[in-house]
């Protein structure tokens, strides 16, 4: 009977159109939902050849400069706005008029009634040149402009402009607001000052006027968190983006710990039962270290949650790929979490009551039990070139500007970029081994390539050291890719790096076991070598990477390409709070701060060889990697 009433439920919730769904409408990355109809009619028409995977979604964010990206389809005149700000288009205002006004599909644009002379405000009566609905991206959004009227003719036109697009204008300040447009010469404190707040309400997304331009002339919700929308005085949630593992950085933020920011709107029965949980995480900071679960090296589907894991894993690519790091880490962090519980968790109930699981995620996790599928992420799939940009990404040398200009090119398949696209060497490798590089290595072969690197390169210099990091470290079942640190006793990088570049690399090549040098370093600097390897007797290439660690950073080294980066993040922020920093290179003290945390001083070194005693140092009890999921 349950049974029944749940799937009863989630059929009725499907029924419902698009917009009425419980998602996050403050998501101001999220992809532009166009009507199912021409969505399926263009992807049938614009589908890859070739995939490889699970298929996942790709939000459309610009991240490169605006002059980079190609004009829009349909919009000819738009190539000479998209280096000119939204104020200063509004001097050509009756030009931009017949730009912005004109649709998509090339059909005339409709006229505002009674409108002789069109200065941003609308008069009593007139209505709306509303553009038809699948064309509206602002659907669903509500704007607050400050200041909050349309007087001044350019922000009148700007304000017409977002409603013509589907925005709702609120002119009073209310919690369902999902976009604040502050004008350029105002700062955030100007706007705290006139709502009367201490803080914006993290839902809201704050951008400048230019913001709601650059979506109209690209026809999509560009990301709101490049630097070009941001406002002045506004500090921004955004460094746990500057915190990969292959990246040089030693410290996370403060809000990286926060348990769900996918969550909004909460009730205030869910409101004090957060506040009473951070309440009790921040005073046991230690004791979340104890909780990290071992990692059993069993596969996916072993797990009694794995479906939901799988599923909230492509929700988490989705954000990644959006550059949204808040919701990233949230659901990273929630799958984390199934990952640790022994019986299949059902309902929301059970899930809320799980650490680090928020009520949305909650109830995400339910509707995944109950149907076998997340509407969420099928919204996310709408975008038509959504598959073409998943796999343009997953080809090795390929990156978000790039896969870009491809698709503004007209490339939708790897057949294109073949006959085509310009490639560079490693771009025609990771096509031609485009399905090893995507294929996870399984456990038993990383130990082949362990067994295989040790035996060869100890004939020649037994006293160096390989260890294999990441995830196989940590006991994963498989891995993306072979990550080998190497080091040798008292010995500097210098000596480490000459040895590999000159003898070790050398002898794997002559050897067929390295296939070909992706990213190499000069023997006078750098600390890396990529490639791809095959063992012996086999055709399948693998990726495999060359750490060139000093012997006194061993274990700040060990830690770093260990794993897992919520792990990691979490072990620099807490060395943060106490006054240090931690980096691949070692455990630093008396480190002194300015304003917005910025470092002073570099610190006095504490600890860089002994991976225990970094652990010591910081009051953690030492977790080895197997239990290092956070």
């Amino acid at each position: 009977m349950e049974k029944e009433k749940k799937e009863a439920f989630f059929h009725e919730l499907y029924q419902l159109d698009d917009e009425s769904e419980e998602e996050d409408l403050s998501d101001a990355d999220a992809i532009l939902r166009r009507s199912k109809s021409t969505t399926k009619a263009r992807a049938n028409r614009n589908r890859p050849i070739r995939s490889s995977g699970p298929k996942h979604s790709l939000g459309r964010t610009i991240s490169a400069p605006l002059s980079q990206i190609s004009t829009p389809i349909g919009c000819q005149a738009v190539s000479t706005l998209v280096n000119t700000s939204f104020s200063s288009i509004m001097a050509r205002k009756a030009q931009k008029d017949e730009v912005l006004d004109t649709p998509h599909d090339g059909s005339q644009p409709s006229k505002a009634k009674g409108s002789a002379k069109d200065n941003g405000k609308r008069k009593r009566g007139q209505s709306l040149a509303l553009l038809p609905e699948s064309q509206q991206i602002f659907k669903g959004l509500i704007f607050f402009f400050f200041p909050n009227n349309n007087v001044a003719p350019a922000r009148g036109f700007r304000i017409r402009k977002a409603m013509e697009w589907g925005a709702v204008w609120a002119e009073e300040w209310k919690s369902t607001i999902t976009h604040v447009i502050v004008d350029k010469n105002l700062c955030y404190k100007d706007l705290l000052w006139f709502l009367k707040l201490d803080a914006l309400p993290p839902e809201a997304v704050l951008v400048n006027e230019t913001y709601p331009s650059d979506c109209i002339i690209y026809r999509f919700l560009v990301n709101p968190n490049q630097h070009q929308y941001r406002i002045t005085g506004h500090e921004e949630a955004q460094a746990i983006k500057d915190l990969p593992l292959d990246f040089d950085e030693d410290e996370s933020p403060e809000g990286s710990f926060n348990f769900d920011e996918s969550d909004e709107d909460h009730s205030e029965d869910e409101k004090k039962t957060k506040t009473k949980l951070k309440n009790s995480f921040n005073k046991s900071w230690q004791e979340n270290f104890n909780r990290m679960a071992k990692q059993d090296g069993k596969g996916k589907s072993e797990n009694p949650n794995a479906r939901t894991i799988e599923v909230l894993q492509l929700m988490a690519e989705h954000y990644d790929r959006m550059h949204d790091h808040w919701r990233l880490t949230a659901y990273r962090r929630a799958i984390a979490a199934l990952r640790k519980q022994s019986t299949k968790i059902i309902s929301r109930e059970e899930a809320f009551a799980i650490p680090f699981i928020g009520e949305r995620l909650a109830k995400k996790v339910e509707e995944i039990v109950w149907t076998n599928r997340l509407k969420r992420l099928e919204n996310a799939n709408l975008e038509p070139n959504d598959e073409v940009f998943q796999l343009f990404l997953k080809i090795y040398g390929v990156g978000y500007a790039q896969a870009t200009k491809w698709i503004d090119q007209g490339h939708r398949n790897i057949d294109d970029l073949l006959a085509k696209a310009q490639l560079t060497k490693n771009q025609k490798i990771g096509i031609e081994h485009f399905d090893d590089f995507q294929t996870r290595i399984p456990r038993a072969e990383m130990d082949r390539h362990d067994q295989y690197i040790r035996e060869t390169c100890n004939k020649i210099d037994a006293s160096i050291q390989f260890i294999i990091g990441g995830s196989y470290r940590r006991g994963a079942a498989d891995s993306r890719d072979v990550d080998f640190i190497v080091t040798k006793p008292n010995c500097s990088i210098d000596v480490v790096r000459n040895i590999m570049l000159e003898t070790m690399i050398p002898k794997l090549f002559d050897n067929e076991y390295l296939k070909v040098g992706l990213a190499t370093t000069a023997k006078a600097d750098g600390s890396k070598w990529h490639g791809a390897s095959a063992l012996p007797g086999t055709s399948i290439w693998r990726r495999i990477d060359f750490l060139f660690v000093p012997w006194e950073e061993l274990g700040a080294a060990l830690i770093y390409f260990t794993g897992n980066d919520i792990f990691n993040r979490s072990l620099r922020l807490l060395a943060s709070k106490k006054g240090m920093r931690l980096n691949q290179r070692g455990l630093y003290k008396d480190v002194i701060r300015g304003k917005n945390r910025e470092r002073i001083t570099q610190g006095t070194l504490v600890e860089g060889k002994d991976e225990k005693r970094i652990f010591e140092l910081l009051d953690v009890p030492w977790r080895p990697p197997h239990y290092r999921i956070y």
